[in-house]
């Protein structure tokens, strides 16, 4: 295999630095994970690749657009 082992869209910032993966981008990756369970959409699903590695090497999140899956009342 060549290149990285992981996707740009959940790539952590430290991946795009040129460090090494490790268990704070494995979160990081997972908490793109929890995003696309709550949200039903992709982390950045309207731009491409390197506008994606450009918002997250700025630390410029995107926001929930819509929140309909959220769920105000606790779980029973």
């Amino acid at each position: 295999m060549t290149g990285p082992a992981w996707t740009v869209r959940w790539a952590a910032p430290e991946l795009l630095d040129g460090y090494l993966p490790g268990l704070a981008s494995d979160i990081w990756a997972l908490g793109w994970i929890c995003w696309e369970a709550i949200t039903g959409n992709f982390p950045f699903d309207k731009e491409n690749d390197v506008a994606v590695v450009l918002r997250i090497t700025k630390g410029d999140l995107p926001t929930v657009e819509n929140d309909d899956q959220f769920c105000d009342d606790p779980i029973t």
